[in-house]
């Protein structure tokens, strides 16, 4: 289990028309971008791009939270 803290963006985007709760985006990566969206029902995206903007991991998992912590399981599993 991971536990990252992140910053909810807004209710109100679309990703694929599914409502995207949440976005994180790693900061000062120098090999890679990578982002999450925290989607409906408990279910994010993860997709990590390489320096040349070419997508080299997606994936699909669960996730939830309480009041201090958001929980990302299977974070390094494909």
């Amino acid at each position: 289990m991971l536990i990252l803290s992140i910053v909810l963006v807004g209710y109100a985007c679309r990703q694929n028309h599914k409502a995207v709760l949440g976005k994180y985006s790693a900061v000062n990566y120098k090999n890679t971008r990578d982002t999450i969206y925290l989607m409906e029902h408990n279910r994010y995206i993860r997709k990590v791009y390489n320096q040349n903007g070419k997508l080299i991991l997606k994936m699909n998992a669960l996730w939830e939270h309480n009041d201090r912590e958001l929980t990302l399981y299977s974070f390094f599993s494909t």
